[in-house]
């Protein structure tokens, strides 16, 4: 895993360090979405919600469950 993180940082001209913390604001972006939208299909929150709590627009939203 180092020697991948190692190269990635290489590629993006950016030390290890930097490109862990962008991989960390990534993946909780993305936990975040998906937690939204698990509330979202389970009908706990309204597609209103569901896009404010993720940056979709209503519209995504409705064509990803389309």
């Amino acid at each position: 895993m180092v020697e991948e993180l190692n190269r990635i940082a290489n590629e993006e001209h950016e030390d290890r360090t930097t490109v862990i913390r962008k991989f960390i604001a990534d993946a909780i972006g993305c936990y975040k979405k998906d937690k939204a939208l698990r509330k979202y299909e389970q009908g706990r929150i309204s597609i209103s919600k569901a896009a404010e709590e993720t940056g979709l627009t209503v519209g995504e939203i409705e064509e990803i469950y389309g």
